[in-house]
């Protein structure tokens, strides 16, 4: 059971320009925490925002608000768990999400291998 809370955002850069220090945050937050929090993937990855910028733009650049999620194609949890399928949407509970996911998986595979 997935628990996310999907809120509505005007277009996926929430109408306005990112600060000029994001890059930087963006470089250090991957190279601190360079998995998917889900699945673990670490060449596809990107950093999400847990509350979103438009609603809390003071958190723009804050690492306690920041969560490393893969964009891979075949399983795009950035966008299908952060954004829920879509991008105007946010997911303002992925940390839950991603536990609950993480610990599926987790099952799955020592399943399979047993």
């Amino acid at each position: 059971m997935l628990f996310g809370l999907f809120r509505s955002t005007p277009d996926r850069m929430f109408g306005r320009p990112r600060s000029r220090h994001w890059p930087e945050v963006r470089f250090a937050h991957l190279h601190d925490n360079p998995a998917c929090v889900i699945c673990g993937e670490t060449k596809f990855v990107d950093v999400h925002h847990i509350l979103p910028v438009h609603s809390s733009p003071e958190l723009e650049l804050d690492f306690e608000n920041l969560v490393t999620l893969c964009n891979e194609n075949a399983k795009n949890h950035h966008f299908e768990i952060g954004h829920g399928g879509n991008w105007r949407l946010c997911n303002e509970m992925i940390i839950e999400d991603a536990a609950y996911l993480e610990e599926m998986y987790a099952r799955i595979r020592a399943n399979h291998s047993s």
